[in-house]
Protein backbone atom coordinates (compact mmCIF):
# COMPACT_ATOMS: atom_id res chain seq x y z
CA UNK A 1 0.00 0.00 0.00
CA UNK A 2 1.21 3.38 -0.89
CA UNK A 3 0.23 6.56 1.55
CA UNK A 4 -0.84 9.75 0.56
CA UNK A 5 -0.34 12.29 2.88
CA UNK A 6 -2.70 15.70 2.40
CA UNK A 7 -2.71 18.64 4.80
CA UNK A 8 -6.70 18.50 5.37
CA UNK A 9 -10.11 18.18 3.56
CA UNK A 10 -11.28 20.30 1.08
CA UNK A 11 -14.49 22.69 2.42
CA UNK A 12 -13.71 21.60 5.80
CA UNK A 13 -12.61 24.23 8.30
CA UNK A 14 -10.72 22.22 10.66
CA UNK A 15 -7.21 21.66 9.30
CA UNK A 16 -6.05 18.19 9.80
CA UNK A 17 -3.42 16.17 8.57
CA UNK A 18 -4.29 12.63 7.37
CA UNK A 19 -3.23 9.99 5.16
CA UNK A 20 -4.73 8.01 2.19
CA UNK A 21 -3.85 4.62 2.20
CA UNK A 22 -4.24 3.05 -2.25
CA UNK A 23 -2.91 0.07 -3.53
CA UNK A 24 0.43 -0.24 -5.47
CA UNK A 25 -0.39 -1.36 -8.75
CA UNK A 26 2.85 -3.87 -8.39
CA UNK A 27 0.61 -6.24 -5.92
CA UNK A 28 -1.47 -6.78 -9.08
CA UNK A 29 1.48 -7.22 -11.51
CA UNK A 30 1.00 -3.86 -13.44
CA UNK A 31 3.29 -1.15 -13.10
CA UNK A 32 2.52 1.77 -10.54
CA UNK A 33 2.08 5.79 -11.80
CA UNK A 34 3.12 6.37 -8.18
CA UNK A 35 6.23 4.34 -8.33
CA UNK A 36 6.84 4.96 -11.64
CA UNK A 37 7.51 8.62 -10.48
CA UNK A 38 9.29 7.88 -7.72
CA UNK A 39 11.50 6.06 -8.68
CA UNK A 40 13.30 8.90 -10.63
CA UNK A 41 13.38 10.91 -7.47
CA UNK A 42 15.29 8.21 -5.75
CA UNK A 43 18.38 8.91 -8.12
CA UNK A 44 18.39 12.62 -6.55
CA UNK A 45 19.57 12.79 -3.27
CA UNK A 46 17.44 16.45 -2.96
CA UNK A 47 14.30 14.36 -3.26
CA UNK A 48 15.44 11.40 -2.12
CA UNK A 49 13.85 11.93 2.09
CA UNK A 50 10.18 13.02 0.15
CA UNK A 51 10.51 9.90 -2.07
CA UNK A 52 10.47 7.81 1.03
CA UNK A 53 7.43 8.82 2.31
CA UNK A 54 5.51 8.17 -1.48
CA UNK A 55 7.17 4.32 -1.14
CA UNK A 56 4.46 1.29 -0.91
CA UNK A 57 4.71 0.04 2.37
CA UNK A 58 4.86 -3.73 2.28
CA UNK A 59 2.38 -5.60 4.76
CA UNK A 60 2.22 -9.45 4.94
CA UNK A 61 -1.26 -11.31 6.53
CA UNK A 62 -0.74 -14.19 8.78
CA UNK A 63 -3.30 -16.49 10.57
CA UNK A 64 -2.60 -18.66 13.84
CA UNK A 65 -3.29 -18.66 17.05
CA UNK A 66 -2.30 -16.58 20.05
CA UNK A 67 -0.80 -19.19 22.77
CA UNK A 68 0.37 -16.27 25.18
CA UNK A 69 0.11 -12.65 25.36
CA UNK A 70 0.63 -9.81 27.91
CA UNK A 71 -2.66 -8.61 26.52
CA UNK A 72 -5.91 -9.18 28.40
CA UNK A 73 -9.22 -8.84 26.02
CA UNK A 74 -12.78 -7.79 27.61
CA UNK A 75 -14.38 -9.10 24.88
CA UNK A 76 -12.67 -12.11 22.80
CA UNK A 77 -14.01 -13.49 19.64
CA UNK A 78 -15.69 -16.86 19.04
CA UNK A 79 -12.96 -17.76 16.61
CA UNK A 80 -9.95 -17.58 18.00
CA UNK A 81 -8.21 -18.09 14.84
CA UNK A 82 -6.67 -14.93 14.48
CA UNK A 83 -5.36 -12.96 11.46
CA UNK A 84 -2.40 -10.21 11.80
CA UNK A 85 -0.78 -7.75 9.63
CA UNK A 86 2.87 -8.21 9.70
CA UNK A 87 5.45 -6.00 8.91
CA UNK A 88 8.64 -7.05 6.44
CA UNK A 89 11.09 -7.43 9.82
CA UNK A 90 9.13 -10.06 11.29
CA UNK A 91 7.73 -11.95 7.91
CA UNK A 92 12.02 -12.26 6.93
CA UNK A 93 12.28 -13.92 10.57
CA UNK A 94 9.43 -16.06 9.42
CA UNK A 95 10.63 -16.56 5.97
CA UNK A 96 13.78 -17.55 6.73
CA UNK A 97 12.74 -20.78 9.20
CA UNK A 98 10.36 -21.66 6.77
CA UNK A 99 12.98 -21.87 3.95
CA UNK A 100 15.81 -23.44 6.52
CA UNK A 101 18.02 -26.46 3.74
CA UNK A 102 17.44 -28.71 7.33
CA UNK A 103 14.32 -27.53 8.34
CA UNK A 104 12.35 -31.53 8.15
CA UNK A 105 8.83 -30.30 9.50
CA UNK A 106 7.11 -27.15 8.71
CA UNK A 107 7.19 -24.74 11.46
CA UNK A 108 3.25 -24.99 10.86
CA UNK A 109 2.21 -28.36 10.90
CA UNK A 110 -0.54 -29.18 13.42
CA UNK A 111 1.77 -31.89 14.86
CA UNK A 112 5.24 -30.75 15.01
CA UNK A 113 4.86 -27.07 14.27
CA UNK A 114 6.57 -24.82 16.59
CA UNK A 115 5.64 -21.75 18.45
CA UNK A 116 6.64 -18.21 17.06
CA UNK A 117 7.51 -15.73 19.81
CA UNK A 118 7.30 -12.00 18.35
CA UNK A 119 9.38 -9.71 21.07
CA UNK A 120 9.35 -6.10 20.77
CA UNK A 121 12.23 -3.82 21.92
CA UNK A 122 13.37 -0.46 20.95
CA UNK A 123 16.35 0.48 18.98
CA UNK A 124 17.13 4.63 18.05
CA UNK A 125 13.60 5.08 19.22
CA UNK A 126 11.92 2.85 16.89
CA UNK A 127 10.27 -0.48 17.75
CA UNK A 128 12.88 -3.12 16.65
CA UNK A 129 11.70 -6.85 16.85
CA UNK A 130 15.39 -8.33 16.17
CA UNK A 131 14.92 -10.55 19.84
CA UNK A 132 11.87 -12.68 18.13
CA UNK A 133 12.36 -15.99 18.29
CA UNK A 134 11.29 -19.61 16.87
CA UNK A 135 10.66 -22.26 19.73
CA UNK A 136 13.37 -25.08 19.46
CA UNK A 137 10.78 -27.60 20.98
CA UNK A 138 7.83 -28.78 18.63
CA UNK A 139 4.17 -28.29 19.72
CA UNK A 140 1.19 -29.66 18.73
CA UNK A 141 -2.31 -27.78 18.45
CA UNK A 142 -4.15 -28.84 21.67
CA UNK A 143 -7.51 -30.56 21.09
CA UNK A 144 -9.35 -27.07 21.62
CA UNK A 145 -7.02 -25.47 18.62
CA UNK A 146 -7.68 -28.33 16.49
CA UNK A 147 -11.38 -27.96 16.94
CA UNK A 148 -11.02 -24.46 16.33
CA UNK A 149 -9.82 -25.47 13.02
CA UNK A 150 -12.60 -27.84 12.21
CA UNK A 151 -15.37 -25.12 12.92
CA UNK A 152 -14.21 -22.43 11.99
CA UNK A 153 -11.41 -23.48 8.72
CA UNK A 154 -8.32 -21.83 8.06
CA UNK A 155 -9.07 -18.57 5.83
CA UNK A 156 -7.94 -18.11 2.22
CA UNK A 157 -5.77 -15.47 2.79
CA UNK A 158 -5.44 -14.50 -0.69
CA UNK A 159 -9.18 -13.08 -0.75
CA UNK A 160 -7.73 -10.28 1.79
CA UNK A 161 -6.31 -8.43 -0.99
CA UNK A 162 -7.81 -5.35 -2.15
CA UNK A 163 -9.97 -5.47 -5.34
CA UNK A 164 -8.21 -4.33 -8.51
CA UNK A 165 -8.32 -0.78 -9.16
CA UNK A 166 -10.13 -0.59 -12.49
CA UNK A 167 -9.13 1.82 -15.30
CA UNK A 168 -10.92 4.91 -13.92
CA UNK A 169 -9.22 4.63 -10.35
CA UNK A 170 -5.93 3.84 -11.30
CA UNK A 171 -6.49 7.62 -12.73
CA UNK A 172 -7.53 8.88 -9.28
CA UNK A 173 -4.57 7.28 -7.96
CA UNK A 174 -2.43 9.20 -10.28
CA UNK A 175 -4.83 12.12 -9.65
CA UNK A 176 -4.46 11.88 -5.96
CA UNK A 177 -0.57 11.78 -6.01
CA UNK A 178 -0.31 14.95 -7.62
CA UNK A 179 -2.16 16.77 -5.75
CA UNK A 180 -0.58 15.35 -2.64
CA UNK A 181 2.53 16.66 -4.23
CA UNK A 182 1.46 20.21 -4.66
CA UNK A 183 0.14 20.03 -1.49
CA UNK A 184 -3.33 20.38 -1.86
CA UNK A 185 -6.11 19.45 0.23
CA UNK A 186 -8.11 16.28 0.43
CA UNK A 187 -11.46 16.54 -2.34
CA UNK A 188 -14.15 14.10 -0.61
CA UNK A 189 -16.27 14.88 -3.62
CA UNK A 190 -13.29 14.06 -6.17
CA UNK A 191 -12.02 11.22 -4.64
CA UNK A 192 -13.96 9.70 -2.05
CA UNK A 193 -15.96 7.16 -4.25
CA UNK A 194 -12.81 5.85 -4.92
CA UNK A 195 -10.29 6.11 -1.75
CA UNK A 196 -11.30 7.69 1.81
CA UNK A 197 -9.45 8.49 4.54
CA UNK A 198 -9.88 5.30 6.69
CA UNK A 199 -12.45 5.99 9.71
CA UNK A 200 -13.45 9.32 8.64
CA UNK A 201 -16.96 10.09 7.98
CA UNK A 202 -17.28 12.13 4.55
Amino acid sequence: MIKLPFAGIKGKTEIKPLKVMVPCMQMYGEECPVLQEVRTWMKDPTLEEMARHYWKKRSYLYQGFVRESPFRESDAPNNPIRQFIIGPHIHNLVLNMLMHRDLLESPCDIERGMDFTIKKTEKSGYANYDQSYWAFKESALSSTEREAVYKFGLKNLGSRLPPKPNVEAVKVIREMFDASIDGEMYDSDRWAKFFAPYGLNL
